[in-house]
């Protein structure tokens, strides 16, 4: 039998058996490829190489902000029918400083966005006549400030009448591109006629006679007098020649004539 020293020690069987654990373990994982790795690495780059592409074409294409936007001056002309009678335009209101949407008195809208609420999308008619103190106009009724209010269903004349907005783009237009009742649906622009009515249906609104103001709001065209300098005429004298005449030939013959006779 072995005595007690033949037995090896415990702390060399441990360290073989870590060793052998730790070689096999390598071994095994050494085949392995390290898929999360490089698949963590391929979405680092191709999301690095979106953010640059994306990125240059911003910075190639700004965004371009719906006009009207802040700092734009437009002008439109308007005009109220109810009943078939052109009102008088509306008044410069007191606030008309603090608005950026509103009018001069001159049957024209002055469409200068002060701030979001009044640009882009947001200028329509209908933001003009919440921003116009007293006026009211919605799908079912129409009120002049300090005048009677029209509700649909009541009459012009026999006929029922009803609220209609009509619209053309230009003063060359030769019919309305826009025809509602909501005044929040038509989009202001530059250039643009716009007639409220209350009128039965099927009656055709007749263009703001403010749209002639129009010419006058643009750009003022100044004339600078141009000085055209005065054309001189030149007149030339014909010269005339002093030389004296030649002497004819027949004197000097004569003269050889007399002059042989003498000397005979």
């Amino acid at each position: 039998m072995a005595g007690p020293g033949n037995f090896p020690k415990r702390g060399t069987i441990g360290k073989k058996v870590a060793r052998a654990a730790a070689t096999g373990g390598s071994r095994a994982k050494a085949g392995e490829v390290p898929v999360v790795w490089y698949s963590s690495l391929v979405a680092i780059v191709i999301l690095g190489l979106v953010t640059v592409v994306y990125s240059r074409y911003e910075y190639l294409h700004p965004a371009v902000p719906v006009q009207p936007a802040v700092g734009t001056h437009w002008t439109a002309a308007y005009a109220f029918d109810i009943c078939g009678t052109l009102e008088k335009p509306l008044p410069k209101p007191k606030d008309e400083a603090t608005s950026g949407i509103t009018t001069t008195g001159n049957g024209l809208i002055q469409i200068s966005p002060k701030n979001a609420t009044e640009a882009g999308t947001n200028a329509t008619l209908g933001r003009f006549v919440t921003e116009y103190p007293g006026l009211s106009v919605s799908p079912g009724q129409l009120q002049l400030p300090g005048k009677a209010n029209h509700v649909n269903g009541q009459h012009c004349g026999t006929k029922p009448a009803y609220v209609e907005i009509q619209a053309w783009p230009s003063l060359l237009a030769s019919s309305p591109s826009v025809t509602t009742a909501n005044p929040f649906a038509l989009r202001l622009q530059n250039g643009q006629l716009i007639t409220i009515g209350f009128v039965p249906k099927g009656t055709k609104l007749p263009k703001p006679p403010s749209a002639a103001n129009l010419f006058s709001s643009a750009t003022t065209t100044t004339t600078t007098p141009v000085t055209v300098p005065k054309s001189t005429t030149t007149t030339t004298k014909p010269t005339t020649s002093k030389s004296a005449p030649p002497k004819s030939s027949s004197s000097k013959t004569t003269s050889s004539t007399s002059t042989t006779v003498a000397g005979g």
